[in-house]
């Protein structure tokens, strides 16, 4: 997500000699793979600290205050949830019916109320197909359900803008608008949906602000 801030900073490919040569007081490593490295990186004496990947705003949380922990900065990890947690307390309200929505990445992948991005529907205050179909973390939804179930809202995450392929062209497929459907396409930028982070609460907002201004259409 801060891709751009992080091309400033040094590069490695994760093998320990490269981590080494930069001389870090500690490592921070992600919760898969890379067990030989991160115990080669131990074995010379380096703090390595596993990262787990956030499942739930919850965890996002966590993790945030876990990294203040590790880099002595809980006064400001602390803070930055506690203004998280405001902005998710004070979500426009949700009214019934709830629309009907579903998460459609390329391929007809999409995400069940166990996952991140499915708690972030139902907190922004939609219905996710998803649930309807037995869905609870990740699974695939082809276009003949999509269109027998007939969502309001499609949430879509391409790739790369301007692009085209069969995989991520599928909320735009002709069989949507023949059947008579025409769900509204609520885009968000992939490098905001692939990891969490303080993001997701910016993503939240956008899908509350775009339900709210459905049930409330101005005249």
């Amino acid at each position: 997500y801060h891709h751009r801030r992080a091309a400033s900073y040094a590069q490695t490919q994760r093998n320990a000699e490269e981590v080494l040569a930069l001389a870090p007081t500690r490592v921070i490593a992600s919760s898969y793979g890379q067990e030989h490295t991160i115990a080669l990186l131990r074995q010379q004496g380096l703090t390595v600290d596993k990262m787990p990947i956030a499942e739930t705003l919850e965890q996002v949380y966590e993790n945030i205050e876990q990294i203040g922990d590790w880099l002595g900065q809980q006064t400001r990890s602390h803070a930055l949830v506690a203004r998280l947690k405001d902005r998710v307390a004070t979500l426009p309200e949700t009214t019934s019916p709830t629309p009907l929505a579903v998460i459609y990445d390329a391929n007809g992948y999409t995400v069940g109320a166990q996952s991140l991005r499915g708690q972030m529907l139902e907190l922004a205050g939609f219905h996710n197909l998803a649930s309807d179909l037995g869905i609870g973390n990740y699974g695939k939804i082809n276009l003949e359900t999509l269109i027998a179930r007939r969502p309001e809202v499609i949430v879509d995450s391409p790739f790369s803008s301007d692009t085209w392929s069969r995989a991520q062209a599928l909320p735009k497929h002709p069989a949507l608008r023949r059947s008579g459907l025409a769900p509204q396409v609520i885009p968000l930028v992939v490098n905001s949906t692939i990891c969490a982070g303080p993001w997701t609460v910016d993503n939240i907002e956008t899908l509350a602000k775009f339900r709210l201004s459905m049930q409330n259409p101005q005249p």
